[in-house]
């Protein structure tokens, strides 16, 4: 049951009035002190979503009740959907349908409130949206003002956190104990209650919250934020009481990716790793089909690269590695978002979390743990696994090319990688001075005392040391290499203790064949015991037991394999020295165990249905345009080649004519990569010429503009803010098939020319 009974009341009406005519009833300019890309209604609106949202259905997103006070139908169903997509930690998707609600009907409070909890990571947003919630409650019923007061209190500026947090659950506890029928007000206090835990107040009986989240259950069994939450509170307690909710999370919500995803942690940590691949792979197709809905980049995704990252490891876990390579290769072709700061130390940032960085940490590590020398070979020369700006990374790829190269007997260009590794090291090594240095340099700058300057420069040199000894550990690790392919014992022996960054299977096989066969054999059961359930830490204890003899123990080994191994590729060089053991076992072909779907795994949809395995870039939308002269110019006069594209808020923006500046000066160096610029303006044909007086190189700037005045064109490429229908802010990288490589939509223009010509190079490999 909605409330309505304010909105109709003669002071109701007055509020509604005076909302509609302070907001601009949430479709027009109004204010002409912003725009340009900027929000009318203040930056808490600017970075948020600027495109429209669509209505999914609770068959996408799941259900929920949540009742708010709203005459608009339309409005209402998108509340519901805004509250289920926090429930599945899509926070930007639910701040887009709170959004649409404030389209719909500029005046309802909570859809303030829900954007707001939607930026609870984002203290300052928060408290921004969250007054507006407070500005507009006259027209919110009186349990929606308990809401809206219990979170403006939460987001208020106090310097005692745990304080805050603990009267939101007294706040809470309030909603449940007044309205005990309200299922919203227990999961939202469930959901307080585990965040806390990760906040200096621990939980003190998971048991009770279980309790509270299954009672929501018994009257709304498919709750998505139920059974969310559930698999968050017992993950690395006792993830086994999750198991229930872990087979219909996805299912709550099949729209939602991090539903598919949270029960990958469940089946994880039970060892269940083929259910946890599914769960992953579920994620990532889920995450595929929504960015080509949305013509979204694949960072944009919250959760995105971890899932994608965490799906190629488990993949390598149950040996399937065909799968998981090629996932790996997909992540490191997909585009990069920019960098804030481009330089720390005079040293370019490489952003470890993005999903490039993880592809091709993952890739190098499936190469070199399942020995696939050739395929790590064949991908030397190709982008895949190119050349790292970062000498940490590049140490660990040329690791693995050092090892293929002596692996396969080529002696010289196996010590050429090691004198590359060497060089990665010293690199290393000058960045961690130039960083202290730098550091240094900045707190003088500051007017720190000198132990203050000694207190910077030596923090810098202590989270620069990891990256150096790794390098030295995966130099030793290339010279161990080298040593057994020359058969140098002695020599094999002094680098295999600094090869510290060895998986234990890996060392346990590299003991046995310097001859230490009973340490060999020990540290591989100590490592099977520890990874139970991993293909390759089980192979490698049957493969040393059945070596030293040990037949019988190396059968039952030898089943612990086969359980790991079902759906595992058939030719990795792991399983197929395992063959003799097999025939022992009395296995004559495939003894690999046919794939299954446990009876306690949930009912599964098919993956297809969920979206594609690979992200790939989306067909960019044509134009024919205007250039000041009247004459037409295509993008398809561009086919066959790359072409940067520049949307632009006309010549009364004087941020977009700084950024036209800015990449004026590398339009020859774009197009000596033969990608030409190209600039889409807001301004009639007529008006182009203001445009190009603007520019500071004589004679205008060095590439066509052309005009969108209508702006249909920055409509369908999404440069546009559908709430307040307005243009924003956008630059496309088109490829030869003219497809988007990379994309930047935002209320403020992209100024990083020389960063995206290096990105533009990059993906235009692929």
């Amino acid at each position: 049951m909605y409330y309505r009974f304010r909105r109709n009341t003669p002071l109701g009406l007055a509020c509604r009035l005076l909302a509609l005519l302070s907001l601009g009833c949430g479709s027009s300019l109004g204010d002409d002190s912003r725009g340009h890309g900027k929000s009318i209604h203040g930056e808490a609106f600017d970075e948020g979503p600027r495109q429209a949202a669509l209505l999914l259905g609770e068959a996408q997103v799941g259900r929920v009740s949540f009742p708010v006070s709203s005459t608009n139908t339309e409005a209402l169903a998108f509340f519901q959907q805004g509250v289920a997509q926090l429930h599945a930690f899509a926070f930007f998707e639910a701040e887009r349908s709170f959004r649409q609600v404030l389209k719909l009907d500029p005046v309802c409070a909570m859809a303030h409130w829900g954007m707001a909890v939607a930026n609870r990571h984002n203290a300052k947003r928060a408290r921004e949206l969250i007054a507006k919630a407070l500005a507009s409650k006259q027209s919110a019923g009186a349990r929606e003002c308990l809401w809206i007061d219990a979170y403006s209190a939460y987001f208020a500026e106090k310097p005692d956190e745990p304080a805050r947090r603990r009267a939101l659950v007294k706040a809470l506890e309030n909603l449940v104990m007044d309205a005990p029928e309200d299922a919203e007000a227990k999961v939202w206090l469930a959901l307080q209650l585990w965040e806390n835990s990760s906040h200096g107040i621990p939980i003190e009986s998971f048991a009770a919250v279980d309790a509270l989240l299954r009672d929501v259950l018994r009257v709304a069994p498919m709750h998505p934020g139920a059974h969310h939450l559930r698999i968050h509170l017992w993950n690395y307690q006792n993830d086994k009481y999750a198991l229930s909710s872990a087979t219909v999370c996805g299912q709550s919500g099949p729209g939602a990716a991090h539903l598919w995803h949270m029960p990958g942690h469940t089946f994880s940590r039970l060892q269940r790793f083929a259910d946890a691949a599914w769960q992953q792979e579920a994620s990532a197709r889920t995450d595929h089909s929504w960015m080509h809905l949305r013509r979204l980049m694949p960072d944009q995704i919250h959760n995105y690269a971890h899932n994608n990252d965490w799906l190629v490891e488990t993949l390598g876990f149950i040996g399937q590695t065909k799968k998981a390579v090629s996932l790996a290769k997909n992540m490191i072709e997909l585009p990069r978002l920019a960098p804030k700061t481009e330089v720390i130390g005079r040293t370019k940032i490489v952003d470890g979390n993005s999903s490039n960085a993880m592809g091709v940490k993952r890739l190098v590590e499936l190469l070199l743990t399942f020995e696939l020398w050739d395929q790590a070979l064949q991908l030397a020369d190709t982008p895949s696994l190119g050349k790292q700006t970062d000498p940490v990374s590049e140490a660990g790829r040329l690791r693995l090319l050092a090892g293929a190269y002596f692996a396969k007997g080529n002696l010289e260009q196996g010590a050429e990688k090691l004198g590359a590794i060497q060089s990665a090291l010293d690199q290393a090594a000058r960045e961690r001075v130039e960083a202290a240095d730098d550091a240094e340099a900045k707190a003088l700058a500051a007017g720190k005392s000198g132990t203050d300057l000694s207190k910077a420069a030596l923090e810098v040199l202590q989270q620069r040391k990891a990256g150096v000894e790794r390098c030295r550990a995966l130099l030793a690790e290339g010279r161990l290499f080298e040593a057994l392919a020359k058969n140098t014992p002695p020599d094999a022996e002094f680098f295999l203790k600094g090869a510290t960054e060895l998986h234990p299977s890996r060392k346990a096989l590299l003991l046995y064949a310097l001859s230490r066969g009973e340490e060999a054999e020990k540290l591989a059961r100590e490592t099977a015991e520890k990874e139970p359930g991993r293909l390759f830490p089980a192979a490698v204890l049957a493969e040393i037991l059945w070596k030293r003899g040990k037949s019988d123990e190396a059968k039952k080994a030898f089943q612990k394999v086969r359980e790991a191994a079902t759906g595992a590729d058939s030719s990795l060089p792991i399983l197929d020295r395992l063959t003799p053991l097999a025939l022992a076992a009395g296995f004559q072909n495939d003894w690999r165990p046919p794939q299954s779907t446990p009876a306690d795994s949930g009912l599964r949809p098919p993956l297809d249905s969920l979206g594609p395995f690979h992200w790939s870039p989306e067909p960019a939308p044509q134009w024919n345009l205007p250039l000041e002269n009247g004459q037409k110019l295509s993008l398809a006069s561009f086919k066959g080649g790359p072409v940067l594209v520049v949307f632009y808020l006309g010549s009364g923006c004087l941020h977009c004519i700084e950024q036209l500046n800015a990449f004026a000066p590398f339009t020859q160096k774009f197009s000596a990569s033969k990608i030409p610029i190209v600039a889409v303006s807001t301004d009639a044909p007529s008006d182009l010429g203001r445009t190009m007086e603007k520019a500071k190189a004589e004679g205008g700037f060095p590439f066509p503009i052309v005009a969108d005045p209508e702006l249909n064109t920055f409509k369908a490429y999404g440069a546009y803010d559908d709430f307040e229908n307005q243009p924003l802010h956008g630059i496309f990288l088109l490829d030869a098939n003219q497809r988007v490589r990379w994309q930047d939509i935002s209320f403020r223009p992209f100024d990083k020319p020389e960063w995206l010509l290096e990105e533009a190079r990059r993906l235009l490999q692929f």
